[in-house]
């Protein structure tokens, strides 16, 4: 996105991203909601298309420290929170949010570009409004990784020795 489309530049768009992974990690849903709200009402198409790339960039190297796409292959995205997803098996917004988010990622990942935009298309183009609800599980992915980079290594507990 050029700085010259109206409604948002690149700082600006720069700027939320690191807003919704500061509250992604910090597991603060309604400031990121608000911060999803603004985007989409002032971004293009292309510029969210951009938006998630930076939040799967962001993932590939807080989980895995790649920076290099192309280079994860065979990496796992787990989903979920009490166990896994079944893909086959996702009902509700938010399980289909987390197949999405880990297709994304994926996609990203393995430098995938066609399925990584056609995930995104389809998303954006879903008549069940689901698209937001991808992007914040997407977010919410970025977000997790960023907490458990940024958490201190466990020390070990010398009452167990």
């Amino acid at each position: 996105m050029s700085p010259s489309e109206p409604g948002a530049s690149n700082e600006w768009l720069a700027e939320q991203i690191m807003h919704l992974l500061a509250h992604a990690r910090d597991g603060e849903m309604a400031e990121l909601h608000g911060h999803l709200e603004e985007i989409y009402e002032r971004a293009k198409p292309k510029a969210i298309y951009a938006m998630c790339c930076a939040l799967a960039a962001a993932f590939m190297q807080f989980s895995f420290g790649i920076t290099e796409r192309g280079a994860a292959q065979g990496a796992v995205v787990a989903l979920g929170t009490d166990g896994p997803v079944n893909p086959d098996e996702a009902r509700n917004p938010v399980e289909r949010g987390m197949v999405w988010a880990a297709r994304f990622v994926v996609a990203y990942m393995d430098a995938d570009d066609g399925p990584a935009v056609a995930l995104f298309d389809a998303s954006l183009e879903s008549l069940d409004e689901q698209h937001p609800h991808d992007v914040t599980q997407l977010a919410l992915l970025a977000g997790a990784a960023l907490r458990q980079h940024q958490s201190p290594p466990a020390r070990p507990d010398p009452s167990l020795n």
